[in-house]
Formats: C-alpha cells, sequence, structure tokens
C-alpha cells in the first residue's frame, strides 16, 4: 500500500486536494494525500496556496464588512446631522410664520428668509444626505436656491420687475457657470457619443448664459444693443478659437501656443482698430487730463506673427527630437 501511495500521480493528488482541504475526502483518500506530500514538493506548495487563498478571501470578507458598518456608521451620522442642521433652518422660518399671524411680519418676508434657508441648506443639508455626486448636488440645489432668494427680493421689496431680475439671473448664472459648470458637467452621466465632449458641453453652456445675459441687457436698453452684441461676440469668437485650437487641432502644445499668438494677433489688431481692445495715452492740457487712443494695430500683428512662428519652429524641433528617440 505504501509503495502505491508513494507512486500516485500528481494530477490525481491535485484532483484530490481541493477536498483534502476542506476535510471531506474518506480516511483512505486523506492517508494517500498526507503520504504523497511528504514526498512531493509541488503539491505541498499547492496545498499552502490555497491555504494562503482561503485566509486572503477570509481577510477580504472581513475588510470589506467593516469598511461597509463604517459607512453605514457615516451615513448615519451624515444623516442625523442633516436632520438637525434643517431643524435649525427650519426655526427661523416658523418663527417668522408666528410673527405674520399678528400682523408683525408679512409674507414676502417670510419668502425671503425661507429662500435664505434654501441657500444655507443647500451648502450643508444637500451634501449629508447625497450618497454620490455630491458636488454637483450642492452646486445645482445653492444655485437654484440663489436664484429664488434673487427673484424674492428683486420683485418683492425692489419692484424692479421681470427684466431688472432677468438681467440680474442670466448675470449671476453666468459668472456661476464659468466657474462652477467645470464640475458639474465632469460628474454628469451623458450617452457614450457625449462622454468625451464635457468640455465642448461646457463652453456652450456658459456661452448659451453670456448672450441670455446680452439679451436682457438688450431689453432693458435697446438703444444699446449694437454695442453690446457686436463686441460681446467678438469675444466670443475669439474664446471659442482659443478652445477649439487647444481641444481639436493636432501638434504639441508649443504649436498650438503658436496658433494661440497669432489669434491673440489678430484679436488685437481688429479690436485695435475698431476700438474694442485699445491702449491710451494719457496728456495734461491746461489741467485737463486727455485720452488718447494708440494706433498699436501693426505692432500687434507683428509681434504676434513673430512669436507664432517662433514657438512653431520650436514645436517642430520637439516633435522631431520625439519621433527620433522612437
Amino acid at each position: 500500500m505504501s509503495n502505491i501511495e508513494q507512486k500516485l500521480p500528481c494530477e490525481v493528488v491535485q484532483d484530490i486536494l481541493p477536498l483534502y482541504h476542506d476535510g471531506v475526502c474518506s480516511g483512505a483518500s486523506r492517508k494517500m494525500v498526507e503520504s504523497h506530500l511528504q514526498e512531493c514538493r509541488t503539491c505541498k506548495t499547492l496545498l499552502q496556496e490555497m491555504d494562503e487563498t482561503e485566509m486572503d478571501m477570509a481577510l477580504a470578507d472581513e475588510t470589506k464588512e467593516v469598511l461597509e458598518h463604517h459607512a453605514k456608521r457615516e451615513r448615519t451620522l451624515a444623516y442625523k446631522t442633516a436632520v438637525v442642521i434643517a431643524g435649525l433652518l427650519l426655526l427661523p422660518i416658523v418663527i417668522a410664520l408666528l410673527m405674520t399671524l399678528p400682523g408683525y411680519s408679512d409674507l414676502k418676508t417670510d419668502a425671503a428668509i425661507m429662500a435664505s434657508m434654501l441657500l444655507v441648506a443647500g451648502f450643508t443639508v444637500v451634501p449629508l444626505l447625497s450618497r454620490g455626486k455630491k458636488l454637483a448636488k450642492t452646486i445645482v440645489a445653492s444655485t437654484a436656491a440663489l436664484i429664488l432668494l434673487i427673484f424674492i427680493v428683486e420683485m418683492f421689496f425692489d419692484h424692479g420687475g421681470w427684466i431688472t431680475f432677468g438681467e440680474i439671473a442670466c448675470s449671476t448664472m453666468f459668472g456661476l457657470s464659468l466657474v462652477f459648470a467645470p464640475l458639474v458637467v465632469k460628474q454628469l452621466d451623458l450617452p457614450e457619443t457625449l462622454v468625451n465632449q464635457k468640455a465642448l458641453l461646457t463652453v456652450a453652456w456658459d456661452t448659451i448664459w453670456f448672450y441670455l445675459m446680452m439679451v436682457m441687457f438688450a431689453i432693458d436698453n435697446p438703444i444699446y444693443t449694437q454695442d453690446l452684441f457686436l463686441p460681446g461676440t467678438f469675444f466670443v469668437i475669439f474664446g471659442w478659437a482659443i478652445f477649439c485650437d487647444y481641444r481639436y487641432l493636432p501638434g504639441n502644445g508649443w504649436m498650438k501656443t503658436a496658433v494661440l499668438s497669432l489669434l491673440i494677433g489678430i484679436w488685437g489688431t481688429i479690436g485695435n482698430a475698431l476700438g474694442w481692445v485699445s491702449i491710451s495715452s494719457v496728456t495734461e492740457e491746461g489741467g485737463t487730463k486727455m485720452e488718447t487712443p494708440l494706433a498699436l494695430d501693426g505692432w500687434i500683428l507683428g509681434v504676434a506673427i513673430g512669436l507664432a512662428v517662433l514657438f512653431f519652429i520650436i514645436g517642430l524641433i520637439r516633435r522631431n527630437m520625439q519621433r527620433n528617440k522612437q
């Protein structure tokens, strides 16, 4: 029997090894496996790996359980904190409503207080209750509360009307979009065709709010429509050109900077000629200061072209060096 046990092939022992490891094989099989393991280092190593794998799996399960328990505690604590903060924010609203009943306050004041508390809740309660995309949800909720507060103040206190509210709201949205839109768009779940176009969506979103702001200003001051839209569109085109240069044009950073220099030259030259981008010299005659716009068209374009050529040559050299390394 001992000779048979020692001559068992490794393939047979390795087939039985999982049953031996789990302690479910028969006594005879156990004796044969143990006898083989005394002589075979390969199968013995395999058994040790099974032990280590089982230990790793147990440790992973325990770690997962600990992390889930910790996360649950954190969510519970966040929920309780959010409830407490929400209760504190409700307190001024309740007090204002109670003051309204005997006539010490009015509904427009209550509305302003409610919108203010919603704004604070957007920064505090929303991130505590959100499980995912906290930053995006916080920005959206806070922005909505801020626009509501602007509406209440403008319509009920300043009596500015819809046009004035539109000017302030669109200007606020444009300013906030420039800073926070990239952060919100980054966390959006977009269709596959738009996943790699988040920068394009951000710039388009900013452009929409810019023109809505211009429209509201033009409605309020129709005589300035041309003065608003022509320079505004000029700057928008320049911004889009810079975006397309760095986002879509081929070439390295030096080449794209060369294109940027050329764009700045063209933009500055046209803007200076039309008076939208100008540098003035200040002179004083008889105690009166006078500003005289400087005609810098040729200088701006010349310097820009020179820098563009320099950056493009550096870009070509860098590209050739990288190709030679490959």
